[in-house]
């Protein structure tokens, strides 16, 4: 990923969790009014989202598998590499979301609301990442 696009990531990652209310009313919890309601919907709408960042990284290793210009070997060496990727984001996911995130709203009610409202953008933000980079689904 290139410096702007990192750039990028973040502001949006940030403009997400600035607010746990904002987050979440960018998902498909904008009508709920509990804390309650709104984790219960950001659960569902993490699953969701880890689906779609499933298939996408299903798409990418597809991708790569089809680049024919390549020898197998390169290709096999570049899918081991989008799998440290994928495990190094993790990592930072939960140290961004359940560590950061997490502290600056620590005993807050809303605390809850912002980790899964973290989680949901950046989950959401790395599926677009790879499906910019290894192509949109068909």
């Amino acid at each position: 990923m290139n410096r702007a696009a990192g750039l990028l990531l973040v502001a949006g990652f940030i403009g997400a969790t600035a607010s746990a209310q904002t987050a979440a009313k960018a998902s498909e919890c904008s009508g709920l009014v509990t804390t309650y309601e709104i984790n219960q919907c950001l659960v569902k709408e993490i699953k969701k989202a880890n689906i779609e960042l499933s298939y996408a990284y299903e798409r990418a290793f597809d991708a790569i598998d089809a680049n024919n210009a390549l020898q197998l070997e390169v290709r096999t060496r570049w899918k081991a590499s989008l799998v440290r990727a994928e495990r190094a984001w993790i990592v930072y996911r939960d140290a961004e979301c359940r560590g950061n995130i997490a502290y600056q709203w620590w005993g807050g009610s809303g605390s809850g609301t912002a980790v899964g409202s973290c989680e949901l953008a950046m989950i959401r933000g790395r599926a677009r990442e790879l499906q910019k980079v290894y192509g949109a689904p068909n």
